[in-house]
């Protein structure tokens, strides 16, 4: 008797296991920016002008943002921070932008969904968002048909029409790369590596 529930213990164990192994979480980015009040000398203060990070809020658009310049000298890089980067397409602009998959770790998308290394990125920055809703929050949205205007409802149908599609094969995060993601999918001018070398600091939050 005692035999048996060793290994019917065992064999639960395992597939418990198994299940959580399916998914990576990151319980400690939160959605919300915070307000960083305690501004050091070693900080700098950016004006964002950025819609590639709205959520459906004007996040980092028009407001002013605190970067801590140098903290990657100090500490790794990890999945969910939102970094600023040395922008090749606008020499007069840092980018801003967030991290996805770390160097060595393999990523791809499936139906707007990220995954790493074959498992999927449950967060809220692991799926695809365009202003706060992601893909089955857009079908309601279609499905109810409580719109204001045509183009309004037209928009979410190219939305998604646009996400069911957005597919992309995996690959391996170079050594010296990660991969990164703005938060609102659909205006996100940076989508894919970028050198740790272009890194020039760490959003900590607003001012």
């Amino acid at each position: 008797m005692k035999i048996r529930i060793l290994i019917t213990f065992f064999v639960l164990s395992l597939f418990l296991t198994g299940c959580s192994e399916k998914t990576i979480t990151d319980p400690s980015t939160k959605i919300d920016m915070e307000n960083v009040s305690d501004i050091s000398s070693d900080m700098i203060i950016i004006h964002a002008m950025n819609d590639e990070m709205d959520r459906g809020n004007h996040d980092f658009f028009d407001k002013e943002i605190v970067v801590q310049p140098r903290y990657y000298e100090k500490y790794p890089i990890n999945r969910g921070d939102i970094i600023i980067y040395k922008n090749d397409m606008n020499d007069e602009f840092d980018g801003i932008t967030r991290v996805i998959a770390l160097e060595g770790e393999k990523v791809k998308i499936a139906t707007a969904q990220f995954f790493i290394n074959g498992k999927k990125l449950d967060t809220f920055y692991g799926r695809a968002h365009d202003l706060g809703q992601d893909l089955n929050e857009m079908k309601k949205e279609l499905e109810e048909g409580d719109f204001e205007a045509p183009h309004l409802e037209q928009n979410v149908k190219n939305a998604v029409g646009y996400y069911q599609n957005l597919n992309e094969d995996e690959i391996t995060v170079p050594e010296g790369y990660v991969y990164v993601m703005g938060d609102n999918w659909f205006r996100s001018f940076t989508r894919g590596v970028i050198s740790k070398e272009k890194i020039t600091g760490k959003v900590l939050g607003y001012k």
